[in-house]
């Protein structure tokens, strides 16, 4: 137990220095159902501690993995639409206070993991594309229904972000056996094709009583691959974009960063196994083609006096607005490199084995954009033979609990064909319900979506003691 304290303490202080550190950008999928699938090799994405089933793993590219992500926290897709009509009112009222949408893939290009006496060494280069925005709910409060509410208030729209990256990954792994403990790492190198994000100081909308709007401001835009860090003639060529991200895509693109994921299995007795892991640790620093955007200062805006320019046969131009606004604030360009960090992740297991081939599970997950937020999941996983193993889990996130996952993988010869995927079930029952269409009523329910699919090569089977847990037996 003493051992178990302090790894708690160590992995908890590593955890909070990491959750609260600068800039934050560069999402990776986080699938709850993938957690429960060890005998996978793309387990070890969200717990490097998984244990295999087999001593050697084989991952072709794309073949091997392939995935997919939606997110929002905001609302459920059933919130906004009221049959044909959207009801705008009660979506903003399910939002919360800080909210953010996520949409998000991943694939693999290749894997080998094998065993080594009690240790698996790999290796996987796997890329990532991601886009993330937050928004407080006072914005969209202000778009729909205008500044009436907000007399002699302050919006602060400093959680107010977006945040586009596509980075690839070339990762070492490494875990071992020890009589009880499973200690497992992925040590990545981290090469960034694009980025672009924003980074709010401060955003500060004030309105007096007689509406008024008052704007302090202390912002800057940020990007790094995609536009010629001299201009901006090339902001919506998507060609000259497309070049450009292909030209990043090799060893000697200078978007350099580090990344790390750690964890742990602890198995207490014949019965019980804890686990920890925390993902997605590290930097990339941008260099390719950087530009930056920054607004700063403070000004205010009247309104229209319609009246006095009509009578004066005077009219508020769009160069008057626009020329008002510069004054008001200083804007600066410039170029250089700079920082994101990836976003942590954090899980916590209990697992509980019912049998030598069948556990439940507790898994508490934690992340933060913005803000922290929580994710509680309940599993099942049985093993069928040699050669199917499946999962079932249910999930509490986002002030919604139907979020149904599941996962399956058959071994046919040396090839182990898995999906996971969270929402699947709920989707396909009430899409099959409905004539096979994906419509109003077969999403009103969903706030996450997310599937993982692939084949993996797999070879010879691990045996080991008796008082290893269900797949060793």
């Amino acid at each position: 137990m003493k051992f178990l304290k302090l790894l708690f303490r160590k992995t908890s202080l590593l955890f909070f220095a990491f959750l609260f550190v600068g800039k934050v950008a560069n999402a990776q999928l986080s699938e709850w159902s993938m957690y429960n699938m060890e005998p996978v090799f793309q387990s070890v994405y969200f717990n490097p501690a998984a244990k295999p089933l087999n001593k050697l793993s084989i991952g072709l590219p794309l073949i091997s993995s392939v995935g997919f992500e939606f997110k929002h926290t905001g609302f459920k897709i059933g919130d906004l639409l009221n049959g044909q009509l959207l009801d705008i009112n009660k979506a903003i009222g399910s939002m919360s206070k800080t909210n953010f949408i996520s949409l998000g893939t991943s694939y693999d290009l290749f894997h080998i993991r094998m065993k080594v006496r009690k240790s698996y060494i790999g290796f996987y280069v796997q890329d990532n594309i991601n886009f993330m925005h937050s928004y407080p709910k006072e914005f969209y409060q202000l778009l729909w229904e205008g500044n009436v509410g907000f007399q002699n208030k302050t919006i602060d729209l400093k959680k107010y972000s977006y945040d586009l990256n596509y980075y690839r990954s070339y990762a070492f792994h490494i875990s071992h056996d020890f009589k009880k403990l499973r200690i497992g790492a992925n040590v990545k190198y981290l090469t960034g094709f694009a980025n672009l994000h924003s980074d709010i100081n401060k955003f500060d909308l004030s309105f007096n009583d007689r509406f008024e709007t008052s704007v302090d401001a202390d912002a800057s835009i940020y990007s790094a691959g995609l536009f010629p860090n001299d201009s901006t003639k090339d902001f919506d060529d998507s060609d000259v974009m497309e070049d450009r991200i292909m030209k990043q895509q090799t060893l000697a693109n200078k978007n350099k960063g580090f990344g790390l994921d750690i964890g742990a299995t602890y198995q207490l007795n014949k019965k019980w196994e804890f686990g920890a892991s925390m993902t997605n640790l590290g930097r990339i620093t941008w260099k390719e083609e950087t530009f930056r955007r920054t607004m700063n200062g403070d000004g205010n805006f009247q309104g229209f006096d319609i009246a006095n320019e009509y009578l004066k046969n005077e009219k508020t131009n769009e160069k008057s607005l626009t020329k008002k606004i510069e004054n008001d604030f200083k804007y600066s360009t410039g170029v250089g490199k700079y920082s994101t960090w990836l976003i942590p992740r954090f899980a916590l297991q209990a697992k509980y084995n019912l049998s030598k081939n069948t556990y439940l599970a507790n898994n508490l997950f934690i992340e933060k954009y913005k803000t922290i937020r929580f994710a509680n999941s309940l599993a099942i996983y049985h093993q069928f033979g040699r050669v199917l193993g499946a999962s079932l889990n249910a999930t509490y996130a986002y002030k919604t609990i139907n979020n149904i996952g599941v996962g399956v993988y058959l071994k046919l010869g040396p090839a182990q064909l898995y999906l996971s995927g969270d929402n699947l079930i709920g989707v396909a029952f009430r899409s099959m319900s409905d004539g096979m269409e994906i419509n109003q009523k077969v999403l009103a329910p969903v706030k996450v979506y997310n599937v993982r699919l692939g084949m993996n090569l797999v070879f010879g089977r691990v045996t080991g003691p008796s008082t290893q847990t269900y797949q060793f037996k």
